[in-house]
């Protein structure tokens, strides 16, 4: 009875969560950076076009799997993928990520597994950036498994957990380089893991003090540079691009120095608890609770002395992990919520192993207050999931999204569509974005309009003669002097939180249009 009941919730929670995802999927308008990410794939996918870009939009892995994975679900005509197809691509991510927690069952406890499942299918984070066509699921998947290789070696060092740590590295790197910093927070988890622990301190010395090293060593070495040359370097056609993969660390270590992006070091921590912005909430709190249990639950079995202490100690790794990425994204002054990712996953493992520390109580009364506890968490971290995947999803005070384009940049694609149907030039009608600020999605919304051009801070030659004329605010002053504003009508549209476009459109066409639609 109590396993049907446990199974039910627990599928309950998938399925809310999966639902949840599909309406993100779907509904929410598309970020600048899944647009960026979609021209680069639909290059390489149309053209077989693709090279590593250092100062770009990081790794290889993201194109690469979507071109495998559109060659082989029957991709549309380029013209008619959208960003929603191109985020259906990476919902396996979700299902192997719960595959990967059903398989580390063994270490950490079947209930807690699938009570990770649940937490992760609830997650605000999780729920949004597993169908986020950018490179971030891929990065958590392959960090969640590489933390999961590396417990199993500790516990039983192997070859195929060797060569197997070697190609995880290699993965997550070609995804993210921003995987240099859940190295050293797994090798911390790793070393706490070892002072508690006899058995995984003599399993490493093994390793580490023996020929075995030299073995091992070189199927991880071996394992890694294989997988990352044939990435970097476009499977043989780049070769450029395996040097560029060290050279992008002077761009990314700029980058996390700059001020753009800056936030205070409670960012992260605020995601994971609970925020209040404008009267709506936000947060993973009950997860983030469930998982501090988790931890503490696991520490006092630990130093009890306990029976099953490996689970317990695989639970605080996993817990250690977590938290020093999470320190170390902290310290970090250059901050995004999708960061959160990776170490969310992870949590989540830890939230299911309370979870069945409260489900392993005797008394049926006990046992059913722990049932009514947990549901009652669920139950408010799905109504925070809700939130922040559909009822704001595109709502700038949604702190789970970043720079967000607003809904309001759908009228100024329809208008633009509007203006070429009656055009005499037709799909080919002259357009010019004046701005400083980028200016994606745009170029995704408008890729088949060939005579539409950006201009990044500086003004085309003969202005006058775009039909269409978009500038933001820093570009208004220098594109309204440089033309007849008599014969422009002028709109206003918003693309992101605090930035308005304006849109001059030649009168002709303009007052044709309005006439049009009367």
């Amino acid at each position: 009875m109590k396993k049907a009941v446990y199974i039910l919730l627990i599928f309950v929670c998938i399925f809310a969560g999966l639902s949840n995802r599909f309406f993100n999927m779907r509904e929410r308008i598309p970020h600048a950076d899944e647009t960026e990410q979609a021209s680069v794939f639909l290059n390489l996918h149309q053209n077989g076009e693709y090279k590593y870009n250092p100062n770009g939009p990081h790794g290889p892995t993201l194109y690469y799997y979507a071109n495998a994975a559109a060659s082989l679900s029957g991709c549309p005509d380029s013209e008619k993928i959208t960003i929603s197809y191109l985020r259906s691509l990476l919902l396996p991510f979700s299902l192997l990520i719960m595959a990967l927690y059903i398989l580390f069952s063994q270490s950490i406890g079947r209930i807690a597994a699938w009570g990770a499942c649940a937490a992760f299918s609830l997650s605000a984070a999780a729920s949004i950036y597993s169908v986020y066509f950018v490179h971030e699921i891929i990065f958590a998947a392959a960090i969640l498994a590489l933390t999961l290789a590396t417990w199993r070696f500790a516990i039983n060092p192997s070859t195929t957990c060797a060569a197997a740590i070697g190609l995880l590295i290699a993965i997550a790197q070609a995804t993210k380089e921003t995987a240099v910093i859940a190295y050293p927070s797994i090798l911390l988890a790793l070393a706490i893991a070892a002072a508690l622990d006899k058995d995984i301190r003599e399993n490493l010395k093994s390793v580490l003090f023996t020929r075995k090293i030299f073995k091992m060593g070189a199927l991880a070495a071996g394992g890694f540079a294989i997988l990352f040359i044939a990435i970097y370097s476009s499977f043989g056609e780049n070769w450029r691009g395996v040097i560029d993969a060290f050279l992008s660390y002077g761009h990314f270590l700029q980058k996390a120095g700059s001020p753009e992006h800056s936030s205070g070091f409670a960012y992260y921590f605020k995601l994971l608890t609970l925020q209040k912005c404008e009267g709506v909430r936000f947060g993973e709190l009950p997860i983030f609770l469930l998982s501090i249990g988790g931890f503490l639950a696991a520490a006092f079995d630990i130093f009890k002395g306990r029976q099953n202490n490996k689970k317990a100690l695989a639970a605080v790794f996993i817990f250690s992990a977590a938290a020093a990425n999470i320190l170390l994204l902290s310290f970090i002054s250059y901050k995004t919520p999708w960061l959160i990712l990776s170490p969310t996953l992870l949590l989540c493992l830890c939230a299911g192993y309370a979870m069945q520390k409260m489900l392993s109580v005797r008394p049926a009364a006990v046992w059913l207050a722990m049932v009514f506890i947990l549901c009652a968490l669920g139950y408010w971290q799905y109504g925070l999931n809700k939130s922040a995947v559909v009822r704001y999803n595109c709502d700038p005070r949604n702190p789970f999204i970043y720079t967000h384009t607003v809904r309001d940049f759908g009228n100024l694609v329809k208008r633009v569509e509007d203006c070429a149907k009656i055009s005499e030039y037709g799909s080919d009608i002259p357009a010019a974005f004046v701005t400083a600020n980028s200016p994606w999605p745009a170029p995704w919304y408008l890729r088949n309009y060939r005579n539409v051009g950006y201009w990044p801070s500086q003004l085309p030659k003969d202005l006058d003669v775009y039909e269409i004329i978009v500038c933001d605010a820093p570009m208004e002053d220098a594109v309204s002097k440089s033309i007849d504003k008599s014969k422009y009508a002028s709109e206003f549209f918003g693309l992101r939180k605090n930035l308005i476009l304006t849109v001059y459109i030649k009168k002709e066409l303009f007052d044709t249009l309005i006439e049009g639609k009367k």
